[in-house]
């Protein structure tokens, strides 16, 4: 029952944060890490697309549509969105997507950020490219003053959900209610 309900069949996203600590982990040769300028935001894109066609496969079956390159850069510019990448050979590979605010209401304020997407080319995972961005991330958060970084995720996600849990505390979560559309027929 347990895994029915952490696989979208009740319990639907995970809220954690950490503090603005780096993380343990080993350097990983070959990759740079940097903020891209907001002019260079669109070469995130395909990344983006790729967490979409991500999304629509097994077990998430998340089949909405995405936003188009210039749609993808005007939101982005609006939420006032920062993007944290790793590059092998001049190639962005993983990103991170940094928000003043998530979902949760509660997660807001001066010393607050949080990941509002997040993304790495299979190819590049278990290679600590994305422990290392988040340390490069965490190390420029901090750098401005910010204390704590927040993240919220899928529950049905196994592998986001291994990872965000090793660096990341949960605090809440967010169930799914399904009303019976029977309530609303007329009697």
């Amino acid at each position: 029952m347990t895994i029915f309900y952490r696989y979208g069949f009740g319990l639907r996203c995970l809220y954690a944060i950490r503090p603005m600590e780096l993380i343990d982990c080993k350097p990983c040769a070959g990759y740079v890490f940097v903020e891209l300028p907001k002019a260079e935001y669109y070469l995130v894109y395909p990344l983006y697309l790729a967490l979409y066609r991500h999304y629509c496969k097994s077990p998430f079956f998340i089949n909405r549509k995405p936003e188009t390159q210039e749609a993808f850069v005007i939101s982005s510019m609006q939420e006032e969105a920062r993007y944290f990448v790793a590059e092998q050979n001049g190639k962005i590979c993983a990103f991170l997507r940094i928000s003043a605010s998530g979902e949760p209401f509660a997660a807001t304020g001066r010393i607050y950020r949080h990941i509002t997407g997040a993304y790495c080319q299979p190819e590049h995972r278990g290679k600590g490219v994305y422990q290392n961005l988040l340390n490069f991330t965490i190390a420029a958060l901090k750098e401005e003053g910010y204390t704590r970084l927040g993240v919220n995720f899928e529950s049905f996600n196994p592998t986001g959900r291994g990872f965000w849990l090793k660096y990341f505390t949960a605090y809440t979560n967010s169930v799914v209610r399904r009303i019976d559309e029977r309530i609303i027929q007329q009697r």
